[in-house]
């Protein structure tokens, strides 16, 4: 049987939730009959460059463009499309869905589909209209959950069976992280009998870290933090001014920034892990500690009310409360037993995130498109 052609198309294929989640699928899905490549429209960095994580089955392009308004570059997806007789193009982030989705209707291709991977409230009118104008040339909108889904038929006036939900997913391979947690721990020179809050992501207004600082804060004045210490693995623009916050409060013996570093190491040293988001779509680093059998501290936001199932395999408290982030800490802290049996149910859990299932669910909507076209 002749092998149908996938294209995944992505901005840039760097270190990052959407980009991991590509990878994965485009790995998995060459091993089932399918021909695949991944298109990364931007130039990406060596060092955080995913291609390394391609499966030699999987055929990897970068095309160079220099913006959204590269027609340049626009013309030689289209030609590189036209030429390979692709199937199935599906794209991710903004820039690759618009760019995407209008070279593949210009070069006739079967079945186009498109991720929207999270929330975007900061959407600008001209990009919602650009959204709403394709949709009737998308045949599935893909969503990683179902407050996404709500979200986007609010925010684009869409019709709910546009969408399907398929939960953003990766491969689970850190269940037997945490069982380095003292080698890791030597390796950044850190204490092995402290309690470490760990998170992981960019340091930008959405992942609330803010919160999360104020919460240790509070907690180190009224002389509740005992041996809890905070690690943030990241970097983004408000950098400096937590740095500035650190100083100002005389934080920097409890909570301590690092640029992004390699997923187990980060989840061998969480004791809790953290998500203060204040909005996601579903968080890929959340799945992964949840995999690890880390007990998870979140907020009540998208995706992760998907993922979590509060007071059973983690705890959950509203978004941008410092307040109450400050005394489930607390809580956590002082119950080790708690932290163990919200661990164990996280890790069961993680399972029905696993990309096998994504995958499973992705073919089949690609076979039932398929079956249309034919």
């Amino acid at each position: 049987m002749t092998k149908r052609k996938i294209l995944f198309i992505i901005n840039k294929f760097k270190l990052g939730g959407a980009e991991m989640m590509v990878a994965a699928q485009a790995n998995l899905i060459s091993r089932r009959n399918y021909e695949t490549m991944v298109i990364s429209l931007y130039p990406n960095q060596s060092e955080t460059n995913l291609a390394k994580r391609l499966s030699p089955a999987v055929e990897y392009h970068e095309l160079g463009f220099k913006s959204l308004w590269d027609f340049d570059g626009w013309f030689r997806l289209y030609r590189l499309i036209k030429a390979r007789q692709f199937a199935v193009v599906i794209t991710n982030l903004f820039d690759a869905d618009v760019i995407g989705r209008i070279t593949a209707i210009i070069a006739r291709i079967p079945i186009i589909i498109t991720y929207e991977h999270s929330q975007y409230p900061d959407k600008h009118r001209w990009q919602i209209w650009l959204d709403r104008f394709l949709a009737p040339f998308t045949d599935k909108i893909i969503v990683g959950s179902t407050q996404v889904k709500d979200f986007t038929i609010k925010q684009e006036k869409l019709p709910g069976d546009k969408f399907l939900v398929n939960y953003n997913s990766l491969e689970l391979e850190f269940d037997d992280d945490r069982g380095q947690r003292d080698q890791v721990l030597a390796e950044f020179g850190l204490p092995t009998d402290c309690l470490y809050l760990v998170t992981a992501g960019r340091l930008v207004e959405q992942k609330g870290h803010r919160y999360l600082l104020k919460a240790i804060k509070q907690l180190k004045t009224e002389n509740r933090l005992g041996k809890v210490k905070v690690l943030i693995f990241g970097e983004g623009v408000l950098a400096s001014e937590f740095k500035q916050y650190l100083d100002e409060h005389n934080l920097h013996n409890e909570v301590k920034f690092y640029p992004p570093a390699d997923m187990h190491q980060i989840l061998a040293m969480a004791d809790i892990f953290v998500l203060p988001s204040l909005w996601e779509g579903l968080s890929l680093a959340l799945i992964s500690a949840m995999n690890a059998g880390c007990p998870i501290l979140g907020t009540k936001i998208s995706g992760t009310l998907d993922a979590i199932q509060i007071g059973e395999s983690g705890v959950l408290v509203p978004s941008g409360d410092s307040d109450s982030l400050a005394e489930a800490i607390v809580s956590l802290a002082a119950d080790p037993k708690q932290r163990a049996r919200l661990g164990r149910a996280a890790a069961i859990a993680a399972q029905n995130f696993s990309i096998e299932k994504n995958v499973d669910r992705l073919t089949g909507l690609i076979d039932s498109l398929w079956s249309k076209v034919g």
